[in-house]
């Protein structure tokens, strides 16, 4: 009963035009996504930060765990220090997205209401 249910369903967005479906492409310019910069498809920085964790030895394959409980390192670390020295503030703090960026941010300003 269920498998007819969904079945139907499916056929009646696939006749109106509104089943999705996954697709790749190849060679189009990126107007959808977070990576504004297109940094996610650089080959250049991705052999950059190949070569740096090679000649490095960072061995893991990432963090495991927020920064704060068990996911802090020298790299991150290192990279903030310089980042401070680039936009010459006093300190920085990385993020992995603008979104956890601005949830903390926006979680972080008091309200009317706090003391």
């Amino acid at each position: 009963m269920l498998d007819s249910m969904l079945e139907r369903k499916l056929r009646e967005r696939e006749s109106k035009q509104l089943l999705r479906k996954l697709t790749t492409a190849e060679g189009l310019i990126d107007f959808t996504s977070n990576d504004y910069l297109g940094l996610a498809a650089s080959t250049e920085l991705f052999q950059l930060i190949d070569d740096t964790i090679k000649r490095q030895g960072f061995r893991k394959n990432g963090a495991g765990g927020s920064r704060l409980l068990s996911g802090n390192s020298d790299l991150a670390e290192h990279l903030e220090a310089k980042l401070a020295g680039i936009f010459q503030a006093q300190s920085t703090l990385l993020f992995n997205s603008g979104y956890t960026a601005n949830l903390a941010v926006l979680s972080s300003i008091p309200t009317r209401d706090a003391t």
